[in-house]
């Protein structure tokens, strides 16, 4: 029989209940969890007599420890199996290295996916039914015991399950995968795909690759020789949560993940940067980026995400520019770059509120 234990690590009330009907639909055991792996897994374990234990791969620093939290606990006759879900190529085999560039990678994984771009087998309910089945979940009463941030509202858009991330990708392919090449990187245009909800959440492939969580030397060098700019602005992480700046492409946007629960992507990486040009420390604009990209967003706490702002902040896998304040010689990106590239007053009068 096959069991599947979900320990309860969420920050906000947006994470689905859907897990526990498609593993029943399987003839899987679905238990909820209350606590950090490394606390209550391997007692689970011992008590269900469990032959041996899969586990999925992250390269953040969380889950990494729960990893070893659990490995030190867990009997030692008990198989502990870890599989890179996230990625087509096993992150450990992509590249033995922090890349220079997204470029750089793109060619080891190309070589790579004849050997791990195969078809996946069929999904059919498990053969062996298990003799201690599985608690029901109260998930109203479980939701309201948690610890979780209740102000964040549930996006209707999105819906989940893995029939929905397959409706998603569908509508992708035979609507906007047109639109892709062209407009992207416009976000009044419907060009994305849409389905990092899903990926983040286990229910579709993910098709990325490559994730370290330190910034390159010559970052660190270039963002600590211009730690002490002058920056033109100054925001709390209050006033940036609640899109009071300046910029209205900047609240725009902000206020377009609050409520959606999905910021465009050409978006993402212009307003991380501005949160880092408009706080005290390349420290505190990190911070704030991945609190608040964790807090409202679907594909929040997923190595996408957080290599993303490190990306737009901290220089991960791109190369050094033009130096400058504040920004020393990291990509930099403005007002007027996005003016050239989509439609900004229409985005504008889509999402800036008066108030958020």
């Amino acid at each position: 029989p096959s069991h599947l234990g979900f320990c309860t690590t969420l920050g906000s009330t947006q994470h689905p209940d859907f897990m526990e009907v498609e593993c029943e639909q399987l003839n899987i055991q679905f238990h909820l969890l209350h606590g950090a792996p490394g606390k209550v897994l391997p007692g689970f374990v011992s008590d269900h007599s469990f032959g041996a234990v899969v586990t999925d791969f992250s390269p953040i620093r969380e889950p990494l420890q729960w990893l070893e939290d659990v490995k030190k606990k867990l009997p030692k006759d008990i198989p502990f199996i870890q599989v890179d879900a996230h990625n087509i190529v096993p992150c450990w085999v992509a590249s033995p290295k922090q890349e220079y560039s997204a470029r750089t990678i793109r060619g080891k994984i190309t070589n790579l996916l004849s050997e791990f771009l195969t078809d996946f087998p069929l999904v059919d309910a498990h053969p062996h039914t298990a003799t201690r089945t599985a608690k029901g979940v109260d998930w109203d009463k479980t939701l309201a015991s948690l610890d979780v941030d209740r102000n964040v509202k549930e996006p209707e858009w999105a819906k989940p399950g893995t029939k929905a991330g397959m409706d998603m990708l569908e509508s992708f392919i035979d609507v906007r995968l047109k639109l892709f090449g062209s407009q992207r990187n416009d976000p009044n245009a419907p060009a994305l795909s849409q389905l990092s909800p899903w990926l983040r959440f286990g229910q579709y492939s993910v098709k990325f690759s490559g994730l370290n969580r330190s910034a390159y030397e010559w970052a660190q060098k270039t963002l600590k020789d211009h730690a002490k700019d002058k920056r033109p602005y100054l925001y709390t992480r209050e006033q940036l949560e609640k899109a009071k700046t300046h910029d209205k492409l900047w609240n725009a946007a902000q206020h377009q993940m609050v409520t959606e629960g999905k910021m465009h992507g050409f978006l993402r990486m212009y307003w991380a940067k501005k949160i880092l040009e408009w706080t005290s420390s390349p420290e505190e604009a990190l911070s704030i980026a991945l609190y608040l990209n964790d807090r409202y967003e679907l594909d929040g706490q997923d190595p996408n995400g957080f290599v993303g702002c490190m990306w737009s902040i901290c220089g991960i896998h791109d190369q050094g520019w033009a130096e400058r304040a504040v920004f020393g010689k990291i990509r930099y990106m403005n007002y007027k770059g996005c003016l050239r590239k989509f439609n900004v007053a229409q985005f504008e009068r889509k999402y800036c509120p008066k108030s958020l």
